[in-house]
């Protein structure tokens, strides 16, 4: 699927402001490449992306992109294959979620009247 010009430059803006970090993922899977000179979707697609084993190396907050005082809430998978994968939430991602479900339940025809039961893996707590 091509890209529109403005998907482009959204994308580009965000790989280089999330290897810009000093911190985390992306800064360490990027380094040496010239992300500024990337001119197409063709270079775009040639990065070498994420994958399960990245986010287990990640563990605990490696994958954040904000600095770790901005992060409200933490969601892990259980580990029961390996290392839990560890995802750090922001205030603002904690509100965009609860928009987005609840415009999931609604379209799926939940109602108010309707209870829902989120049944985690287990728990997991960073000191």
């Amino acid at each position: 699927m091509k890209m529109t010009e403005q998907t482009f430059r959204i994308i580009k803006e965000q790989v280089e402001r999330l290897t810009a970090l000093p911190y985390g993922l992306y800064h360490k899977k990027f380094a040496g490449l010239d992300l500024k000179a990337m001119a197409s979707q063709e270079e775009f697609e040639k990065l070498p992306f994420t994958d399960k084993s990245d986010l287990r190396d990640a563990y605990p907050l490696n994958i954040r992109a904000v600095p770790e005082r901005e992060i409200v809430r933490i969601h892990s998978s259980s580990g029961t294959t390996g290392t839990p994968v560890i995802i750090p939430y922001t205030k603002k991602d904690v509100d965009d979620w609860a928009v987005m479900f609840a415009r999931c339940y609604a379209l799926a025809g939940i109602t108010e009247e309707d209870r829902i039961q989120i049944t985690p893996g287990k728990m997991c707590w960073l000191q």
